[in-house]
């Protein structure tokens, strides 16, 4: 017991060490606007020195109360590469635990960094996790208002991931909802996930809240969530996490019936990912 505490003490030193010194780099995966084909935002997304699971090491910065730090040097990095991108077009989600976004000090940070970089201003998007539980859904929400009146949309993230989600959606005014893998990936095969995600998309019309399927690997999923009237979507048919943001891989934007009448797919079919999702590849 004494060496695996040790072990873990040293884990966690090491990961404290990783972010404060900055010893990290970000990836960029598309999420798609369903309408257009083409690259609505890029989810940013953290990589590690020592090639360790960037979700393990989350979980751990989650428990060693490191993660307020990452998520302040993540979003400072974005709000870095949104200034330099000359297009003036490419926007960032990055993430944000619920234990950061119930503390002050995030906002008035993110209102410091677009004081200093005002082309990042309206480009940055904030994902809200449930790995760790928002303990004042009155004071998240205030913070979340805050972000949104600086110019940023605000997502759920993984929307069915834990057993919050529905009084997050109902205490947080939010611009979008990002629905967890594990309903979407399996939807071609499983009728009830595909209810499911009807009814939530459903219901985030009703409140004016746009709507992500993360984790769509196959054309028949993305046919699919496309009848179901999800807004965006994210996977490896759209493209893989890269060191810099890419175009989505083309996907006609049409209609399921025409596509079915012979319209072709450009791309094809890419390679499944492992079976364990990797949040911050």
């Amino acid at each position: 017991m004494n060496r695996s505490v040790k072990r873990t003490l040293a884990r966690a030193g090491a990961l404290g060490a990783a972010v404060s010194q900055r010893r990290f780099t970000l990836a960029f995966q598309p999420v798609v606007d369903l309408s257009t084909g083409l690259a609505h935002h890029h989810e940013v997304l953290v990589r590690f020195e020592d090639g360790a699971s960037p979700y393990a090491l989350i979980r751990m910065a989650e428990e060693f109360d490191i993660i307020e730090e990452l998520d302040h040097a993540i979003v400072e990095q974005a709000v870095q590469r949104l200034a330099s991108d000359r297009s003036g077009k490419l926007r960032l989600a990055v993430n944000v635990s619920g234990r950061t976004i119930g503390n002050e000090a995030y906002v008035d940070h993110i209102g410091r960094l677009l004081a200093k970089n005002d082309a990042a201003r309206g480009r940055l998007i904030f994902e809200i996790t449930e790995t760790t539980a928002i303990d004042d859904l009155s004071v998240a929400n205030a913070h979340i208002q805050s972000l949104r009146a600086m110019g940023s949309l605000v997502c759920l993230d993984d929307f069915g991931s834990g057993a919050s989600s529905f009084r997050y959606l109902q205490e947080l005014s939010l611009d979008i909802v990002k629905i967890d893998g594990r309903y979407v990936r399996e939807m071609a095969a499983s009728g009830r996930d595909g209810a499911m995600v009807r009814r939530l998309v459903e219901l985030c019309g009703d409140l004016k809240i746009r709507t992500v399927a993360e984790m769509v690997e196959t054309p028949e999923v993305e046919e699919i969530i496309r009848k179901a009237g999800v807004n965006f979507a994210q996977g490896w048919l759209f493209g893989r996490p890269a060191d810099t943001p890419q175009p989505a891989l083309k996907i006609s934007a049409v209609k399921p019936m025409a596509r079915r009448a012979g319209c072709p797919r450009v791309g094809g079919k890419p390679p499944r990912p492992p079976p364990c999702k990797r949040r911050r590849p």
